[in-house]
């Protein structure tokens, strides 16, 4: 198994954390809320669910993984729910390290924590399956792990100062909630934006924490999100967390990733092009574009475009702003 220089540091950082602190390495858990059905991103949702979409090696949900696991965490659990049965097949290879939890009505962001609630017991990291980030998250999990922290702590990004403390726990895709956190969410899971849960701890009392988001971040709400996710990772290749499936197809002179067992004529190709396993593109130029796998393309020129296939026909979704 390759590993890029960040991912050996953050390694380091485990081994060090698990050393000086053992009786952490268990106090720590983490949950994926993967239930979302993703309606700005249809068509590609109508096509598959919103975790499952592709990106450079994998999909959404395998570079959320990533960063898990290099984390000193044992458990994870993986809340579900639109097409949930295709996201359990997809993760049929590891039935023993994800517990699968179905999600209950509401179908609701607070919902989706509710319905963790007989899993959790350990103060839990949720990420969010269509929030992408490019550092590593052993900053925000460290103080858990030494015992340092116990309050609410949400990672928030810092861009827009301006923007209202509210405001800002609101978007986290990332944080750390105690257990009582969790039954706290159970009784106004109707409410679908952690702007009402960060309303309700303090309506409690219940101090939280910020902890400014460091790398680069984006939800990919819409599909140029998705296509700037990708660009950002060609880019960037080597200061980011990916999976090991990843590791080989990375070209740094053209900024692209192309499947080992893809077929394309590389001299044809334009920058910031990934292209999923098994694509055929032949006599084709491309230009920041992400290629799905299966995908076959001849004699075509695509800028700023995602390609897949349905059962019937090549789709093409052109997202402008997908450079940024």
């Amino acid at each position: 198994m390759l590993l890029n220089f960040n991912q050996i540091l953050v390694r380091c950082a485990r081994l060090i954390v698990e050393y000086l602190h053992p009786e952490g390495r268990s106090t720590l858990q983490a949950l994926i809320l993967a239930g979302g059905r993703g309606t700005r991103m249809r068509p590609l949702t109508d096509i598959r669910p919103k975790p499952l979409l592709y990106l450079p090696g994998g999909v959404l949900l395998d570079y959320v993984l990533a960063h898990v696991r290099l984390l000193p965490i044992r458990e994870i659990g993986l809340v579900l729910q639109y097409e949930g049965e295709e996201v359990a097949r997809y993760l049929a290879p590891h039935p023993h390290e994800i517990t699968l939890i179905p999600q209950r009505p509401p179908l609701t962001v607070l919902g989706a924590l509710a319905s963790a609630i007989d899993w959790v017991h350990e103060p839990t990291l949720v990420l969010h399956a269509d929030t992408y980030l490019s550092a590593s998250l052993h900053y925000l999990v460290q103080p858990f792990m030494r015992g340092q922290a116990g309050a609410p702590t949400f990672l928030v990004d810092t861009a827009n100062p301006s923007s209202y403390r509210s405001t800002r726990l609101a978007r986290a895709g990332a944080y750390v909630l105690p257990p009582e956190v969790f039954r706290i969410a159970a009784k106004i899971a109707e409410a679908d934006t952690l702007l009402a849960l960060t309303a309700e701890l303090a309506v409690r009392g219940i101090e939280t924490a910020i902890v400014p988001a460091r790398g680069w971040q984006r939800t990919i709400i819409e599909p140029s999100d998705l296509l700037a996710v990708n660009r950002h990772l060609l880019v960037n290749w080597h200061e980011t967390a990916h999976p090991v499936s990843a590791n080989a197809g990375y070209d740094p002179m053209t900024f692209s990733w192309i499947a080992p067992d893809a077929r394309a004529d590389e001299r044809r190709l334009g920058l910031y092009v990934t292209i999923g396993e098994r694509a055929v593109i032949e006599s084709s130029r491309l230009h920041n574009c992400l290629v799905f796998p299966g995908v076959s393309l001849a004699n075509a020129e695509e800028e700023n475009a995602i390609l897949t296939e349905t059962r019937n026909e090549l789709l093409r979704i052109y997202a402008p702003n997908g450079s940024s």
